[in-house]
């Protein structure tokens, strides 16, 4: 068996959008930048990292890249996380631990997948082993999430699939993960295609793509969510050397060779959940960052959730974000019952000078798979887009026409009458906790159960067989479509589409809706 170990710290323009999606039948509470999996007590669940993450890597090839330089790969895109100094992660890459991968025996090692029976996906959960399966012809692919000519298309896919709970049937780690990356459509050292057969679909997999690919399936695999930090430089009309400062973890890749670089959203998502001895401990002078919370309120002082609040600093490099809700405590139905408002957010003292907090609605365009925060099926409008929204809202939620919506504003004061700024400048030290205390805003919360289609991510259960009833591929080109991604089916294959950007071309990284949410990277052609 050879082994590659990583050490600590192992380490073009493109006007083509990448879209990630994570569509979870079984799905969990997630937060703008950090953790994508909560338990039933708005805790993140996160791996043990007390020593590095084993990743076992089948022996095989990727387009022109060999075994021994697909592990360098690999090394090189994990170096990106493991670099983070304010946070505490490492891998471990292990070659050898099983043999060749192919559409006979995937399932074999593989978690929620088509193909599989109740006792393979039961038996692969907390199996110890962490695969990264390199599927050079796109069998793997294409059996295991039961889509045909899905190696055209789709880049790969990666998650959690397995969970330790407690006594009380809460679940308390990550124990288990898996990774699949689909070379078929790889490009040679002329960045030209490898089988031709690809150019009847979407083309050419650029290696900027398979890096960004990686690195973003392997953040979704520590369980980082989505930001949407920097929205405003993944505009059209933004030249592509001005997009430095999208996050590795936005939903949309505008550059690939850009976005494989951390910001600062990424390192504090990051480090919130792995934290080293240099991120944040209260009382600690030596800790990089203070600690800022807070909780809105609407104008009918009901907690506001799915709000994205962000500490927008000056240099855009160093803004970071939090979607209110993530910590929420949420009934059987998914519904907020109590800490809906509550945000926190990490800031480097030296910075507060330069830092404004603000609160956005989240872009109606990052529902389903793409989604940020606890509000999956749609996210609040924007107030500005709906008339009359104070007017049709009472307290009781009574009025059918009531809408849940965000006023973006910046935060000046909270209730108690103090500016916030103030209190930043004066408290924000480091190692030390800001309490902003509650502060209200002129948007309308969702209220109640009655307050209508804001759905909010289930939480993950993976310790049943009855879970495994999620695994329905049937319901996949119909997601897509409730989605703003329309499909159809031809004789070259699946021809998707973004209803509201019918004149660009995307790669799509899509989420089934699979037991265990896997993030699947699609690639399709606009017509």
């Amino acid at each position: 068996m050879n082994d590659t170990k990583m050490n600590k710290g192992v380490k073009t323009k493109i006007r083509t959008f990448v879209w990630l999606f994570l569509l979870l039948g079984l799905t969990t509470i997630g937060k703008a930048g950090q953790p994508l999996i909560m338990n039933e007590e708005g805790t993140p669940v996160v791996w043990d990292n007390s020593g590095p993450i084993i990743l076992s890597v089948e022996e095989g090839i990727c387009g022109r890249f060999n075994n021994a330089e697909v592990l360098n790969l690999l090394e090189e895109n994990l170096q990106t996380w493991s670099d983070i100094s304010t946070a505490s992660i490492d891998f471990e890459i292990v070659n050898g631990d099983f043999g060749a991968v192919d559409g006979c025996n995937y399932t074999d090692l593989l978690s929620g997948v088509e193909g599989q029976t109740t006792i393979q996906a039961l038996a692969t959960q907390n199996d110890g082993v962490n695969p990264v399966i390199i599927d050079n012809n796109g069998e793997i692919i294409e059996e295991a999430t039961g889509v045909d000519n899905g190696r055209y298309f789709i880049l790969g896919f990666a998650n959690p699939d397995g969970f330790e709970t407690n006594s009380s049937d809460v679940l308390t780690e990550i124990v288990d993960g898996q990774a699949v990356f689909n070379c078929y459509c790889a490009a040679d050292e002329n960045g030209n295609v490898i089988n031709e057969d690809c150019e009847d679909f979407a083309g050419v997999f650029s290696d900027n793509e398979i890096n960004f690919t990686m690195i973003h399936e392997v953040g979704h695999l520590l369980n980082l969510d989505h930001t949407q930090v920097n929205i405003d430089q993944a505009q059209d009309d933004v030249p592509a050397g001005e997009q430095d400062d999208i996050p590795i973890m936005f939903p949309v890749s505008i550059n690939p060779s850009l976005q494989i670089s951390a910001t600062e959203d990424d390192k504090v998502a990051l480090s919130a959940l792995y934290p080293s001895s240099q991120f944040f401990e209260e009382g600690n002078t030596d800790s990089t960052y203070c600690k800022v919370s807070g909780t809105l309120l609407d104008t009918f002082d009901e907690e506001l959730e799915c709000a994205d609040v962000q500490a927008e600093n000056i240099d855009p490099n160093l803004t970071v974000s939090f979607t209110t809700g993530t910590f929420g405590v949420y009934n059987t139905n998914g519904f907020c019952e109590s800490n809906c408002g509550h945000f926190e957010l990490f800031l480097r003292p030296d910075e507060v000078a330069n830092t404004t907090l603000t609160i956005n609605d989240i872009n109606p365009n990052f529902t389903g798979g793409s989604s940020i925060g606890p509000c999956v099926t749609t996210q609040l409008s924007d107030c500005s887009d709906v008339e009359d929204y104070v007017a049709n809202c009472n307290d009781n939620d009574s009025d059918t026409n009531c809408q849940a919506c965000i006023k973006p504003v910046t935060l000046t004061l909270n209730t108690d009458g103090d500016l916030i700024s103030d209190l930043l400048t004066a408290n924000c030290t480091a190692g030390q906790v800001v309490e902003l205390g509650q502060i209200s805003t002129e948007s309308v919360a969702i209220a109640s159960e009655t307050a209508g289609t804001h759905l909010r991510k289930n939480r993950l259960r993976v310790d049943s067989p009855a879970s495994l009833q999620a695994l329905d591929q049937g319901q996949m080109l119909p997601r897509f479509a409730q989605n703003g991604l329309e499909c159809s089916e031809s004789s070259s294959g699946a021809s998707c589409q973004f209803s509201a950007h019918d004149e660009t071309s995307y790669r799509v990284i899509l989420g089934l809706g699979l037991v265990f949410g896997l993030l699947l990277a699609f690639r399709v052609r606009t017509a």
